[in-house]
């Protein structure tokens, strides 16, 4: 079964790509990511709040209007919680598009300029794709590292040799 946040941003992404302005919905989508997470997500979800009080707070942001018939499309549909998902779901849809992958490389400490362009050249090698990569530090990993992009998991850290290891003996 599709993901209904997916499929919202399907349709916005559909929109978007129409009109030529996925780039300017993302920008409109991502200022108003930041609204709602500092102040308005406790009144667009609270449930006593009518879906027109709900549009009156969003209207007054003067948002691109592609993007503000989309916001009221989810009050309207009791879907605006999934708002946040929606803009991740559109973001990979516009990283799709342009052949983007967004790489997650985990590491006990900040990985060196030359390190993460030899990662990026072998996954590019590897999966035909422009790749971008963020280096996250973990202090829990002891060594090695840990890629994730797309739900698939890489992990050559020491944390999951010995958890490996751990798993063959009590077997």
């Amino acid at each position: 079964m599709m993901d209904v946040a997916f499929q919202y941003a399907e349709a916005l992404y559909f929109l978007a790509n129409e009109s030529k302005k996925t780039d300017v919905v993302k920008k409109a989508y991502q200022d108003f990511l930041s609204l709602y997470q500092s102040t308005l997500s406790p009144y667009l979800l609270h449930p006593k709040l009518t879906k027109t009080e709900k549009k009156a707070l969003i209207e007054p942001l003067k948002t691109e209007k592609l993007f503000q018939d989309f916001l009221f499309v989810l009050v309207d549909k009791n879907r605006i919680e999934l708002v946040e998902k929606v803009f991740e779901a559109y973001v990979n849809l516009i990283d799709h598009q342009m052949d983007l992958l967004r790489v997650k490389v985990s590491s006990q400490k900040q990985l060196s300029e030359k390190q993460l362009l030899n990662i990026k050249q072998a996954l590019n090698h590897k999966l035909k794709r422009t790749i971008e990569i963020e280096n996250i530090v973990d202090p829990k990993i002891v060594g090695g590292i840990k890629i994730t992009y797309e739900g698939q998991v890489l992990d050559n850290t020491i944390n999951h040799f010995i958890k490996s290891l751990s798993d063959a003996i009590k077997a």
